[in-house]
């Protein structure tokens, strides 16, 4: 199929629909969508969304998908809203993501989130994906707009290929374009367990605890942590990868903070160009904190 519009629960919500309510969320369990074709937009609960009304808790959710120039999410492919936490719920659990092919939007939440979106909540991703020029997040693919307000629990991505942007919570930050303001990630929570962060083997990639790729950009208060003796692990095993704690690249960007809180911690980055049996011991073993302070 070409050009198809997939969601596990609707294809596309247009304007004025509405799906579930703040005192009772739509309840979606175990799906799976396998799919293959090029330019397709496939949500685990959504396939393209419109309306701001939008109250989901999604739990065991499978997206297996190959192809080029696909989009997408563990909950929406494309979502065009504003999702204010006054009028929107997304919640997911245990999403098991699978993508072969090239110029992908994937991501644990969305393919692509062009609006603003609030308190968002992702727990236990596991992502796999394998091609070129991916952009691909824990939470997003592609972020257009403002995201506040959100947490990430227990994300695991893995990556093959080349010339891919990859992050705990979005793979590339940018406005739609030059008319549009600062694309801003806003108090960003990102709590690791026992799994790794990110595992590459993807040459010329930008790999980042938040944000693979960020450009016109602002990153803040953002926490990047765990629990000692577990750490957020980045593992790069390919050459001409750009790696960070935050953020892998960002230009015409910035990190900020109001202090007071640890943005990042217990942190370990590996790089080697064999593949690493050992992250599990040394994450017990080795750590470091970093805070960032408003001047």
């Amino acid at each position: 199929p070409s050009h198809d519009i997939v969601g596990g629960t609707v294809g596309e919500l247009l304007t004025g629909a509405k799906l579930g309510a703040a005192d009772q969320l739509t309840s979606i369990k175990a799906i799976e969508i396998i799919a293959t074709g090029a330019n397709m937009r496939i949500g685990g609960t959504v396939g393209l969304n419109q309306p701001p009304d939008l109250h989901l808790n999604a739990l065991n959710l499978t997206l297996k998908t190959s192809g080029p120039n696909i989009r997408l999410g563990g909950l929406i492919a494309q979502n065009g809203a504003i999702l204010e936490k006054t009028k929107a719920t997304l919640i997911a659990e245990t999403v098991n993501i699978q993508h072969y092919g090239q110029q992908g939007m994937i991501g644990g939440l969305f393919g692509i989130n062009e609006r603003r979106t609030e308190a968002t909540q992702l727990k236990a991703l596991t992502l796999k994906a394998e091609g070129a020029q991916n952009v691909i997040g824990g939470g997003a693919g592609r972020q257009w707009a403002t995201w506040s307000e959100s947490q990430f629990t227990d994300v695991s991505i893995e990556v093959k290929g080349s010339q891919q942007a990859v992050g705990g919570a979005i793979g590339q930050l940018e406005p739609q374009d030059n008319n549009q303001p600062v694309a801003l990630l806003d108090a960003p929570i990102l709590t690791q367990l026992e799994r790794f962060l990110i595992l590459s083997t993807s040459s010329n990639s930008q790999l980042g605890g938040l944000v693979g790729l960020a450009k016109r950009a602002e990153i803040k208060n953002p926490q990047v942590r765990a629990i000692t003796p577990n750490l957020v692990a980045i593992s790069s095993q390919e050459q001409d990868t750009k790696v960070g704690g935050i953020v892998g690249e960002t230009e015409d960007g910035k990190i900020s903070s109001t202090g007071g809180t640890a943005n990042l911690s217990n942190l370990l980055i590996l790089r080697s160009e064999e593949h690493t049996s050992e992250l599990q011991s040394l994450s017990r073993i080795s750590y470091a904190v970093f805070c960032l302070k408003k001047k």
